[in-house]
């Protein structure tokens, strides 16, 4: 089944405390490594984030259930190699795992459920972010 909603890669939908760890993580990637890093998504909709659900793409449903995506507190990125192609290389996602961390971000690549290019703020973070948006 083909996506019918519009996957979101505006920065400036993202939570502020995101939108400037992402846009930190894509500058060092892009001078630190031989990588090129581009945001893919940011702010979801329950629509599409029902759609990854029913896909096995996600574990959340996006209404019992919400993603980080919803709440602009998550990013999946592309990470492109020295030729410009999307690379899945779990070797040059654990080089980015590296930086993230220093970010104070979370990425999927170390998860069971492997989502190497999604980024989230680390748990210590997420508490106090989560805390700020529901009040």
């Amino acid at each position: 089944m083909k996506n019918p909603y519009n996957v979101k890669s505006d920065i400036e939908l993202l939570h502020p405390w995101m939108k400037h760890r992402a846009l930190s993580l894509v500058d060092l990637v892009d001078k630190m490594l031989s990588f090129k890093m581009r945001v893919y998504e940011t702010l979801r909709s329950r629509e599409l984030q029902n759609f990854y659900f029913k896909r096995g793409k996600s574990k959340l449903d996006g209404s019992k259930k919400v993603s980080l995506h919803q709440l602009g507190l998550a990013v999946d990125m592309q990470l492109l190699d020295q030729n410009g192609v999307m690379t899945w290389k779990d070797q040059d996602w654990a080089i980015v795992n590296s930086v993230a961390i220093g970010l104070d971000l979370e990425h999927g690549f170390t998860w069971k459920f492997k989502d190497s290019p999604h980024f989230q703020p680390n748990k210590h973070h997420l508490k106090w972010l989560l805390k700020e948006i529901n009040g």
